[in-house]
C-alpha cells in the first residue's frame, strides 16, 4: 500500500495492488483512491476518485506471450490553464486561461504479443484510449476582433494505435535487423469542431558487428500527434553511426540526414476561425522559421 499526499495542490492518493500466479497466468489488480481540491475566488472543484487497474498475461509456449493491461486514471487541470489571465501572443491573438475547467477521466487499454523462432522475433501491440470530458484548446473570436485562444472541457478525444515489431538476428554474430511500423487513428470531438486524423509511421534499423568495429543506419518517418485542434508533426530523419572500440576506450562518429539536403518539422492548427501552418526548416545548419494562415484543410 503507498499513501501519497501533496499538500500545496490539496491532493491525497492511496494506492493498493494484489497479484498472483497460476501456472502460465499471472495478475495483478489495483485500485487507487484520490482526493483533489482547487478554489479560486468564486470556481474550484472537489473531486473523490476510485481508479482501477488491471494486468494479466499469459504464456501459452517459451516462444509465445500475451499480456494485457488496462487503467482509469483522471487528469486535473494546470494552475496555469485555470488562471483568469489574457496574455497577447500578437497584435491578432490573445491567449486567456479558463477558471471553469474540470477534472477528466482518461481510460487506457493495452494489448500486446510477443512471439519468437529461431532468430526471428516479433511483437504486436495494440492500444487505445478514450478522454471523456479532455481539456482541449479552442478559439474565440471576440468583439475587438482578436483571437481568443483558451482551453475548455470539450466532448471526448480517443486514439487507436496498432503496432508491429520484427527482429531477424543476430545473422553470423554480425548482423541484426528491425522493422516497425504502426497507424495513429485519431477522434477529436469539441463543442465545436470534430476532427479525425490518421498517421502512418515506420521505423527501420540495420546494426553491424565485427571484432572491433560495429555501426549501425536507422531511418523512421514523421510519427504525428493530433490533440484538440492541433496536428504536431513528429521527425523524420536517418542516422549513421561507426564506432571503434580498444580495450576500454570507445570512439564513435555518427551524422544526422546524411543524404537529404533539408529537415522539418512542424505543425498546424485546424481550427475554423483561425488556421495557421508552422514549419521550420534546418538547411545547410542555418534554421529558417516559416508561418502560413491554412487555406484547405485535410481534416473532416
Amino acid at each position: 500500500e503507498i499513501l501519497r499526499c501533496l499538500v500545496g495542490s490539496e491532493m491525497c492518493i492511496r494506492d493498493r495492488e494484489y497479484s498472483g500466479k497460476m501456472d502460465r497466468f499471472n495478475y495483478s489488480f489495483g485500485l487507487q483512491g484520490s482526493y483533489s481540491r482547487f478554489k479560486q475566488k468564486e470556481e474550484g472543484y472537489n473531486r473523490y476518485s476510485l481508479l482501477p487497474r488491471l494486468r494479466f498475461g499469459y504464456q501459452f509456449s517459451d516462444n509465445v506471450f500475451v499480456r494485457y493491461r488496462g487503467q482509469i486514471s483522471r487528469k486535473s487541470p494546470g494552475l496555469s490553464d485555470m488562471g483568469n489571465v489574457r496574455q497577447l501572443i500578437d497584435s491578432l491573438q490573445v491567449r486567456s486561461g479558463n477558471p471553469e475547467l474540470k477534472i477528466f477521466t482518461v481510460y487506457k487499454n493495452e494489448l500486446e504479443a510477443d512471439f519468437r523462432k529461431g532468430l526471428f522475433s516479433g511483437n504486436v501491440h495494440l492500444s487505445y484510449q478514450y478522454q471523456h470530458r479532455p481539456i482541449m484548446e479552442e478559439t474565440i473570436r471576440d468583439k475587438n476582433n482578436s483571437f481568443v485562444r483558451t482551453n475548455a472541457n470539450q466532448l471526448s478525444w480517443q486514439k487507436l494505435n496498432p503496432e508491429l515489431e520484427l527482429k531477424l538476428g543476430p545473422l553470423k554474430d554480425i548482423l541484426t535487423f528491425s522493422f516497425s511500423t504502426g497507424i495513429n487513428y485519431y477522434d477529436s470531438r469539441g463543442l465545436d469542431y470534430h476532427h479525425t486524423y490518421t498517421n502512418w509511421y515506420y521505423r527501420a534499423e540495420v546494426m553491424a558487428s565485427y571484432k572491433r568495429w560495429s555501426g549501425f543506419f536507422q531511418m523512421e518517418n514523421h510519427r504525428n500527434n493530433f490533440y484538440g485542434e492541433t496536428l504536431s508533426y513528429g521527425e523524420s530523419f536517418h542516422t549513421l553511426g561507426l564506432s571503434y572500440r580498444y580495450k576500454r576506450l570507445n570512439i564513435g562518429m555518427m551524422t544526422l540526414n546524411p543524404f537529404v539536403d533539408n529537415y522539418r518539422m512542424g505543425g498546424e492548427m485546424f481550427s475554423k476561425v483561425a488556421p495557421s501552418k508552422n514549419w521550420w526548416y534546418v538547411k545547410e545548419l542555418s534554421l529558417i522559421h516559416i508561418s502560413e494562415p491554412t487555406r484547405h484543410l485535410r481534416i473532416s
